[in-house]
């Protein structure tokens, strides 16, 4: 620990600030040499007239001491911290172990996972930051790290000269972010004018894997650039997890949005060669299309990945047209005999991907499928969800910072001047009847025998729609 930044004694003085002043917080993050203990000094400009949160439940549990630099007073958090004990212009350092997972309440493996000698950490397990976001105030985060440690956050860089000094950007505070510090090297990634940051954490596996995973992530980036013109953000944190088993190249993805989006990854990398057909990379990103949906829509989000993921698969030729076509009509099905007396609204209420998956995943996606295509009826094919994506990025992306299902779709319609969203809101998603797909089928001009009635398509079934073009 280097003597200026260390524990309770690092006092960052400035000239008072007046009403019409955005105050800088700044916040000095050290980690000592084996990743397993960080060292904090929160610094305040002016009078913090604000309480301190962190996202994780366990946050509380790690953090080891803190004190008041001016007092030397201790501070100790109860849900909350206080900074009532701070004068005009003060800190106060804090101590977060980080040698071990903890999920007492916190049941996320990431909260503190070692990846070889990499350490991955939720930001709420060590940050404890302003509860609540204001125009008058905002917070950089400055690292110090060990010689040859490197690191990846969900933040943008604000000083060329010191490439660990960032910008916190007011999300939420329980909006989860993750951080990851170790031996590797970020790589950007150009797609467009979009810069993904990819990090591939340590793996124990002594092969040649990561050219492979770049490929991947550029190759699936620019899929999903193909929707809109654009990837949907400019700047993306993605991490890499080796050494995940079975027979997929990624076993798990998810995306966070804390501070900025971020990409996750966990993948077995003996499977790399295969890495960049798995589709599920493309139902990652293919959620960054939409800005953060209530977490009771999970239906909405889920069906629009799941919906993206296998039809882009096909536009880049990882899956023939009738392959794509056939996934469909079997997960469509298998959707439709899930849960048949609850409603897509209901299911995904319960906020539990073990009840319900497939009527979330593929539930949603047979609403975009049935979109889509009347869309494209409607127009002659001249408009589709790809260019109504396009359309509610430009106009209405900085509306709300979170939607819900109704709200989105009731904007969808105003955009596309049809009513075809609500229509299939009030008839789909908030009763039990599932979507009529065999009506968006035989649109299409790909015959199928009927859910519960065979199997199989006709042969001389030829699409009549540019929906794979």
């Amino acid at each position: 620990m280097k003597a200026g930044c260390g524990f309770g004694i690092f006092l960052f003085l400035t000239t008072s600030a007046n009403a019409e002043t955005v105050a800088t917080h700044r916040y000095f993050v050290e980690l000592n040499q084996s990743l397993t203990e960080m060292y904090v000094n929160a610094c305040f400009e002016g009078t913090p007239n604000f309480t301190l949160v962190a996202e994780s439940l366990d946050a509380s549990l790690a953090y080891t001491r803190g004190k008041v630099a001016s007092s030397g007073d201790e501070v100790n958090p109860s849900g909350e911290i206080s900074l009532k004990k701070l004068r005009r212009d003060d800190c106060f350092s804090y101590q977060v172990d980080i040698s071990r997972p903890i999920m007492a309440h916190d049941p996320r493996p990431m909260t503190i996972k070692r990846v070889g000698r990499d350490v991955i950490t939720a930001e709420g397990i060590w940050l404890w930051r302003p509860k609540t976001a204001s125009p008058t105030h905002k917070v950089e985060v400055i690292f110090t790290l060990p010689i040859g440690v490197g690191i990846s956050v969900p933040w943008s860089r604000i000083n060329s000269k010191n490439p660990f000094h960032f910008l916190l950007k007011e999300t939420p505070y329980d909006w989860p972010a993750f951080t990851a510090f170790g031996f590797f090297k970020e790589t950007e990634v150009m797609v467009g004018k979009s810069t993904l940051r990819v990090s591939i954490l340590e793996s124990q596996r002594r092969l040649e894997f990561k050219k492979s995973i770049l490929q991947g992530i550029k190759d699936a980036a620019r899929a999903v650039r193909s929707v809109t013109g654009n990837f949907p953000v400019d700047d993306l944190q993605v991490l890499v997890e080796p050494g995940a088993y079975g027979p997929n190249a990624i076993s798990v993805g998810y995306v966070s949005r804390g501070g900025r989006p971020a990409v996750h990854l966990h993948i077995n990398e003996r499977k790399h060669d295969v890495f960049a057909t798995d589709s599920t990379i493309l139902h990652e990103f293919a959620h960054l299309l939409l800005p953060k949906i209530n977490n009771v829509d999970s239906w909405l989000t889920e069906g629009l990945a799941t919906y993206y993921e296998y039809l882009l698969a096909a536009r880049v030729g990882h899956k023939s047209v009738r392959d794509t076509l056939n996934i469909f009509r079997k997960n469509f099905e298998r959707a439709r005999l899930s849960l048949p007396k609850q409603s897509l609204l209901e299911v995904s209420q319960i906020n539990s991907m073990s009840v319900g998956r497939d009527k979330i995943y593929w539930g949603g996606a047979a609403i975009f499928f049935m979109a889509d295509v009347k869309l494209r009826l409607l127009t002659e094919d001249q408009y589709s969800l790809d260019h109504l994506i396009s359309d509610f990025r430009d106009c209405c992306l900085q509306k709300k910072i979170s939607w819900s299902g109704e709200e989105i779709f009731l904007e969808f319609d105003n955009i596309a001047g049809h009513k075809v969203f609500e229509d299939l809101y009030r008839r789909f998603v908030a009763v039990s009847n599932f979507p009529d797909v065999l009506e968006a089928f035989n649109a299409i001009g790909f015959e199928v025998s009927g859910f519960g009635q065979g199997r199989g398509e006709k042969r001389e079934s030829k699409l009549r729609l540019g929906i794979f073009n």
